[in-house]
């Protein structure tokens, strides 16, 4: 059987439509990472990528038009003839939009609805001249929210953004879009304790994050307190700026899930109580503070043996 090459026509579509599923999934790798250097020239190689799949979307639109504003049923009758053209601008200029959106969304938002465009000029800005602010933060909130990103006949395609939103105690300091690899690495900050950040000060993208201590978000509950002896007192240091609410002694047998279930004993350490007897090893073997953080009642201290004393 005798196989025919392909004709020119058909190699182009064939080209053409390689080009344009690649152009249009493309950009979805590059919104995992939207901090540092990095992250902007991953910003911009999507919006770039984009726009061009755009562009590559809507050519045979207009090839199409022309050809038919060609043929002389078209040409004879006005009407047909300016609405075909109406419809060459209109129709093309709808696609643009529609056949792919760069995953922005909350970053416009942020930056009071500034557009796509708008914040990948921003970004190139911020990686020529590395222009950027310097906040000191001790909690972080992060969100996530869908949002279509290409639509088409009969079915539309979805991405999640993500928005992480920094605070200093109670005060809300800045906020930004990240991608899914900030997510991860910003869900395990350390609570409590202070984390220096940098932001861009164009497109307002997170630079950099240096926390101040070497631990991560669960284990920061158990250093917000460090309880020693001194004489016969057992005595705390508060080490974070936090108001903590129901602070408790508590007393365990030793090497006991540290679970306030198992505790032999609960005393205020507010007021009066902010230390205790060592005579309290009589009761139990191991002692440690509790308080209510981050919505839950937590270990907020090192753990205090009886042989320590």
């Amino acid at each position: 059987m005798k196989i025919e090459k392909p004709s020119g026509t058909e190699i182009t579509i064939v080209v053409f439509l390689i080009a344009f599923t690649v152009a249009l999934i493309l950009p979805n790798f590059f919104y995992h990472r939207m901090s540092g250097a990095e992250g902007l020239r991953n910003i911009i190689l999507a919006t770039s990528i984009q726009y061009v799949c755009r562009i590559i979307g809507v050519i045979p639109i207009f090839i199409a038009d022309r050809n038919i504003l060609k043929t002389p049923d078209i040409r004879k009758s006005k009407f047909l003839f300016f609405g075909t053209i109406f419809l060459t601008f209109i129709v093309p200029i709808v696609c643009f939009w529609s056949i792919t959106r760069p995953r922005l969304n909350e970053q416009q938002y942020i930056k009071n609805k500034s557009s796509d465009l708008g914040i990948s000029f921003q970004c190139i800005s911020d990686l020529i001249n590395d222009d950027y602010e310097t906040f000191t933060i001790n909690n972080c909130y992060i969100r996530s929210q869908q949002y279509i990103s290409a639509s088409g006949r009969g079915r539309s395609r979805y991405h999640n953004e993500y928005t992480v939103s920094f605070y200093n105690g109670n005060n809300k300091v800045t906020e930004m879009q990240i991608g899914s690899e900030e997510k991860e690495y910003l869900k395990n900050l350390p609570y409590g304790f202070d984390t220096e950040i940098t932001v861009y000060k164009k497109s307002g993208f997170l630079r950099s994050v240096k926390p101040s201590v070497d631990f991560g978000k669960d284990e920061s509950y158990q250093h917000f307190f460090t309880i020693s002896t001194d004489g016969n007192k057992i005595v705390y240091e508060k080490n974070v700026d936090l108001k903590i609410k129901n602070l408790t002694w508590s007393g365990f047998k030793k090497k006991r899930n540290y679970d306030m279930k198992n505790a032999l004993f609960g005393i205020s350490a507010d007021g009066e109580k902010q230390s205790l007897d060592t005579d309290m090893y009589n009761l139990c073997e191991e002692i440690c503070l509790y308080g209510v953080v981050d919505g839950k009642y937590r270990r907020i201290s090192n753990v205090l043996s009886k042989d320590d004393c």
